[in-house]
C-alpha cells in the first residue's frame, strides 16, 4: 500500500489509506462513520460492522457480483494488510474511500463543478485461495476478480 489523498477541496493530498485518524496524526479523528458527514448523509463505512472505527478517506471494499450488487458488508482496509474471504457469488472487488461527498460545487446548477478528493493510492491485492471458495469457472483454471476503484455506494 502506498499513496496519499485528501477529501477537502483545494487541499493537498496528505493521507495515506487510514484516513484521518490516529495514525495520521488525527486524534481524535476528523470524522467517523457512525455520525453524519458534512453533507448530512452517512458515509460508507457506516454500513461496516463497526462504523465507530471508520474514519474519513479510509481505504475500504465490498465485493459484489457479476451484476454489481454488493454481497456481505462493506469492510475497512486501511493501509492493510488485511485478510478477508469472498463470499459465495462475488466476482468483483470494488474499492473506494470513506467520504460522504465527491464533488465540491459553487452553484447548483453545476453539481460536478470540482473534485473534492484529491491523490491516489497504489493496492496490492493477493488471492492464494481464491478459487477454493468461488469454485472454478469453465474454461478457467481460476476465477478472477474485476477490480473497481472510485468512491462507494451504499
Amino acid at each position: 500500500m502506498s499513496g496519499l489523498t485528501s477529501s477537502f477541496f483545494g487541499v493537498l493530498a496528505t493521507v495515506d489509506a487510514n484516513g484521518y485518524g490516529p495514525s495520521n496524526g488525527y486524534n481524535p479523528p476528523t470524522f467517523t462513520s457512525d455520525q453524519p458527514g458534512s453533507s448530512g448523509f452517512r458515509f460508507p463505512g457506516f454500513y461496516t460492522s463497526s462504523p465507530v472505527d471508520v474514519v474519513l478517506n479510509e481505504l475500504m471494499g465490498t465485493f459484489a457480483d457479476p451484476f454489481g450488487q454488493i454481497i456481505g458488508m462493506p469492510f475497512a482496509i486501511g493501509d492493510g494488510p488485511l485478510t478477508i474471504s469472498v463470499p459465495l457469488g462475488a466476482t468483483q472487488l470494488q474499492l473506494g474511500v470513506n467520504d460522504d461527498v465527491y464533488y465540491y460545487t459553487q452553484d447548483s446548477n453545476y453539481p460536478n463543478d470540482y473534485p473534492d478528493n484529491t491523490g491516489s493510492l497504489l493496492v496490492s491485492v493477493t488471492a492464494d485461495s481464491l478459487a477454493h471458495v468461488l469454485g472454478p469457472i469453465a474454461g478457467a483454471g481460476l476465477p478472477g476478480l474485476a477490480f473497481a476503484s472510485g468512491g462507494l455506494l451504499a
